[in-house]
C-alpha cells in the first residue's frame, strides 16, 4: 500500500502531519535550529508546543513536559575549558585540603603554635574540606 498511513516499516502513522513551508516559516525555523541547538524536527515540535499553549489548547503540565523533550539539544554541549586563573585557584584549594587532612592526622601531636597556623588558615578557607573539622577540634580547646 503506497502512500499510506501505514505503509513503512515503522508501523502506522496517524499522527504524522507534513506541511509546506513558505520561505520566511522555513528561515524562522532554521534561526531557531540555531538559536536553541535543536534539529530540524524538535525545533518545529518546539514551535508547535509553544503555539498551542500560547492559545491554551494544551495544559500546562503537558506544555511543560513537551517543551523539555523538545528543548534536548542535537549536540551534547562540552563543558567550558578552565581558564589558568580557575585551574591555579582550584590547585591551591586541593593543596590546602591536603594540608588540612595532614594537619588533622597530626593533631594531638601538634603544638599550639602550629595548630594557631591551621586554625587561621581554616578560618581564611572555611569552604575547603577539613577547614570545618579543624574548627570544630580547637573551639573544644582554648588556643
Amino acid at each position: 500500500m503506497m502512500g499510506s498511513s501505514s505503509s513503512g516499516s515503522h508501523g502506522p502513522k496517524d499522527h504524522g502531519l507534513l506541511l509546506f513551508l513558505s520561505g520566511e516559516h522555513l528561515m524562522g525555523l532554521a534561526k531557531l535550529q540555531v538559536k536553541l541547538g535543536l534539529g530540524r524536527t524538535y525545533a518545529g515540535l518546539y514551535l508547535f508546543n509553544e503555539g498551542l499553549h500560547s492559545m491554551d489548547c494544551i495544559t500546562d503540565e503537558d506544555y511543560q513536559r513537551f517543551k523539555a523533550k523538545y528543548s534536548e539539544k542535537l549536540v551534547a554541549e562540552h563543558p567550558k575549558p578552565r581558564t589558568t586563573v580557575e585551574l591555579k585557584a582550584r590547585e591551591q584549594d586541593t593543596r590546602i585540603a591536603r594540608d588540612f587532612s595532614l594537619a588533622l592526622s597530626q593533631w594531638a601531636t601538634m603544638n599550639e603554635k602550629s595548630r594557631k597556623f591551621y586554625v587561621d588558615k581554616a578560618n581564611s578557607n572555611p569552604a575547603i574540606l577539613g577547614a570545618k573539622l579543624i574548627l570544630e577540634l580547637a573551639s573544644k580547646e582554648v588556643i
